[in-house]
């Protein structure tokens, strides 16, 4: 089952790092490793990716170590972006989370983005724009 990445700082760091940390509130259906990527419900297919179930989160502490990983400057910064993504899961005014933890890995075969980067093209998908002639240099 595709993995939909709503969130631009983080979709934006699995395509030019490789990977990313991501929190879901809801287990995936599918517990097939690999997959593919998207940036909404029923969008294109932006690369095919090896996901990766890592634990169970109960607390918001239990994505610290994992922050450097995620996209996000920081614990808070991250926390927010789930809180705007899930309005209805999350509590807004307390640190009160609870979901499912995923390590995303981009595979490089059958990818629009680095056939694209590999012709020097500026690549955009929904809010996010990356110009290869800007990251060479």
């Amino acid at each position: 089952m595709v993995m939909i990445f709503q969130s631009p700082k983080a979709l934006k760091y699995l395509l030019e790092e490789g990977d990313v940390y991501t929190f879901r509130v809801h287990s995936r259906k599918s517990l097939k490793k690999d997959d593919w990527i998207t940036d909404k419900r029923g969008g294109h297919k932006i690369s095919d990716a090896t996901i990766e179930f890592v634990t169970v989160i109960d607390r918001l502490s239990g994505l610290s170590s994992y922050v450097s990983r995620s996209g996000f400057e920081s614990l808070t910064d991250w926390f927010n972006e789930i809180k705007r993504l899930n309005p209805n899961d999350i509590a807004a005014q307390a640190n009160i989370i609870s979901g499912y933890l995923y390590h995303v890995t981009k595979k490089e075969k059958n990818s629009k983005f680095l056939k694209a980067m590999l012709n020097d093209e500026v690549i955009s998908f929904g809010e996010i724009e990356i110009d290869k002639q800007k990251e060479t240099k």
